[in-house]
Order: C-alpha cells, then structure tokens, then sequence
C-alpha cells in the first residue's frame, strides 16, 4: 500500500490566477491551519498546526549576495476554557537569492508543521509572530475540535486542502494548502483524510459535499475506497463549480454504505468531519493573466524554437509583444477584434485543466495534450481490466478515424497514455473552425 507523507515546502498557492499576492499592505496577516489525526496512543490525537509567514510580511536584509530573513514564531494551545495546554516556540530563518520574491512578487510563504498530542475536546491555537528584524508583530488564531477516534467504531480524520500530490518511490508527497480561501484554485484540489475502521468494513463509499449554513450547493459523485486496515489514506478531488458565490462554507468529507440510497442523507452517514472554507475571487484573469505560464501552455501549439525565441526577452512587456505576435499569426480572422484560435486553443487548456488533473495540471496529463490537440473524442469508453484491475479509458475520434486508450496504472485517476496508441509529440493542435 502507498503511504502519503506530509511536507511542508516553502512555497505554497497563497496568489490568486493573477499572480497578484493574497496579503495587502492594509491585511497583514499569517495562514494557520489545525488538523487532527487519530493518535498512536489510545487516549491522545496528534494536532498538526501549520504556519505560513508570507515572504512581503518580512524584512529581508542582504548579506553574501544573498538575501535573509529571521523570525520567532510562538504557538499556543488553548483549552475551552482559556487555559493553555502547551506551547512551543520556534525560530525561523529565511535564505532568498530573488529580490522581487523576497518581496512577494510570487505569494511564497515560509511554512512550518508543528504536531502536538491532544486529548478530545474544543481547542484554539493561537499564532504568534515577531520579526526579528524590524520588530514588527502578526498574529492569528483558530478554534478546532478533537474527536474522540478510539470510542468511534469508523471515523474520518480532519479534511486537509492539498494543493499538489507528487509521486516519488512507492509513496507520495503532498503539499497542504494552508489557505481557507478556495477561490485561489480555479483548477480545483485535492481533499486529503485518513479513515479509522474497527468494524473492519471492507469497502465504503467517501465524498465530499459543501454547505451554505445547512443547504448543500455542491456535492462530489460517490467514491468507492477500500477500508479494511485499521487506517486508511484517501483523496477526493474537488472541482468547485466557478458559479458558486462568494462567502463562507462548510466542508464535509464523509463516509457512506455502498448499499446507501442514491439520494442519501445524513442520517446514512457512517462517519463525517468537517473544516470551514471561503470563496473570495479577486478580479478575473484572462489566459495570458500570467504571461509566462501561457508560454509554457504553447507546447501543443508552437515547436520548442518558437517557445524559446518568445521567452528569451527578460522584459515582461517584450515577451507578452512576442507572445501575442504569434498569435496574430495563427487568427483566423485578422480584420476582427477576436482571435477564434486563440480563444479555443486556451478554452481547451482550461478544460484540460478542470477535468484531467491528475499529479500535474491537467494541461500537462496525456488526456490534456490530446484534448488540446485534437478537441473532444466522439466518443469515450470507460472499462476495468477483469484480468488486473486496472481501469482504461478509450477515446475514439470518428471523423479521423483514430483510437487513443489511457491506463490507470496507479488506482489513483493517474491516466497515462498506452504504448498501443502512441500520439506524435510533433503533431500540434491547428484551429478547424468546428
């Protein structure tokens, strides 16, 4: 069996589309997240507190032709009651050779893990932060609920947000998203939990669901997980309908019988656990919002020369001139304000990205190249390998008379393209007008 592992990297999704950092000079503010696990002792839960300190929140100074930053950061657990429960204090040093990412340019954050043990009950963990610097202080603070897993015959851990998975050795690596603010991620994310099973049920089915106060405005379909270990890690994707207005919400991630009826409620529910979200979007971006990822995204579309000969100037202004210059090369429509190309070649990415992610953007899988290329298949073909298990997908291409099938090697919704259908990697994707 895979095993996740937890990391904290030093740079998280804290941007919106736009490249445009998340904390204003009038908002400072450091992200905190508290998750909770079923302990290895009978009694306790293990806490994990993570911290982000944005980088254009410190003050860097340089020094060796680098630039550094120093911080303490003090965290507090609090009872209900008010009483503290424990505290540690940590402190950080921050090492940046970029100027502009020092100061924000990029959103990064430095990001720190703390795991406490913890008895049930309510808590608040309170985050304290003082520059070393220039003396200047932040703080945040969060409440949070510890559940009693050992006196539950099935319980689900908290949600966590996962902004990336990465496959590495016979594990994965996953990134936490230490943001309550979904409208960050246009392209979806990932929820990550671990299930604790002591009626040993072999298979269960899991979803995600999202609610306005007690009205339920979005829900995931029905995904069977194999639960007979005692714990179990399981991700749900979640791809938010981009239509859902802005506010607050409550996340649930929970567990049915596979016999529950198709319309099932809570009272069919074997376990749940919850965490609150936020949808706040800043101004919407285009597709060249970020100009150098729609360079990279010209991969199916231009040969790798012309991709360098459009990143190569340093100035930002020159490459966005030689990005669209190519472009207006491709328009179908020269004497009018729109460039049809243009629209559908990125309306496809988009796509790719909201229904093919996988441990990559959607845009980089098999499925998105070919979606890219090619537009949607006439037709598409769900099957499972009586033989081994895995799941392959067949799409068909009627008017071209062309067949591409992708495995799921994985178990995982990772599908890469058969040897048995090869796709040339010079074929580029040309505007039909279709």
């Amino acid at each position: 069996m895979k095993f996740w592992c937890y990391v904290v990297l030093c740079c998280i999704p804290l941007c919106s589309a736009m490249a445009q950092p998340v904390f204003t000079a009038d908002q400072p503010t450091v992200l905190i997240s508290a998750l909770s696990f079923k302990g290895d002792t009978p009694d306790s839960a293990r806490v994990d507190v993570y911290a982000a300190m944005p980088f254009q929140l410190l003050q860097f100074v340089s020094a060796n032709n680098k630039l550094g930053a120093k911080y303490n950061l003090q965290i507090t657990l609090r009872d209900s009651t008010g009483n503290k429960v424990t505290e540690r204090k940590i402190e950080r040093k921050v090492v940046e050779t970029d100027y502009e990412v020092s100061r924000g340019s990029t959103g990064r954050a430095d990001v720190t893990q703390t795991i406490f043990n913890a008895l049930p009950g309510s808590y608040r963990v309170e985050v304290f932060v003082t520059d070393i610097i220039n003396n200047r202080e932040f703080s945040a603070s969060r409440r949070f609920t510890v559940p009693a897993y050992t006196t539950q015959e099935f319980a689900v851990s908290s949600p966590m947000i996962v902004s990336a998975i990465e496959q590495k050795d016979d594990g994965y690596i996953i990134t936490p998203y230490i943001n309550d603010n979904i409208g960050n991620l246009p392209d979806g994310f990932f929820v990550f939990f671990e299930a604790y099973n002591k009626r040993k049920y072999d298979t269960l089915d899991f979803a995600i669901e999202l609610y306005d106060g007690t009205k339920q405005v979005y829900k995931t379909i029905r995904q069977p997980f194999a639960v007979k270990e005692a714990r179990t890690q399981q991700f749900i994707k979640v791809n938010v309908p981009g239509s859902l207005p802005a506010g607050s919400y409550t996340l649930k991630a929970i567990a049915v019988s596979v016999t529950a009826p198709k319309n099932y409620n809570e009272s069919d529910y074997l376990a749940s656990s919850q965490r609150q979200i936020v949808v706040e979007r800043g101004i919407a971006g285009t597709a060249v919002s970020d100009i150098d990822k729609a360079i990279r995204q010209l991969r199916y579309v231009a040969t790798q020369s012309e991709i360098d000969s459009i990143q190569s100037p340093s100035s930002p202004e020159e490459r966005r001139k030689r990005f669209e210059a190519f472009w207006k090369q491709l328009d179908p429509s020269p004497n009018t304000i729109r460039n049809e190309a243009f629209e559908e070649y990125y309306a496809r990415v988009d796509y790719a990205n909201k229904n093919y992610r996988s441990y990559n953007d959607g845009w980089l899988t098999d499925m998105g190249m070919i979606h890219i290329v090619l537009g949607a298949p006439s037709t598409s073909d769900r099957r499972v390998n009586t033989y081994d298990g895995r799941t392959s997908i067949t799409w068909t291409y009627s008017g071209s008379n062309r067949r591409f099938v992708f495995i799921d090697n994985t178990g995982f919704g990772d599908y890469r393209l058969s040897p048995s259908t090869p796709f040339p990697m010079s074929e580029k994707y040309k505007y039909t007008g279709m």
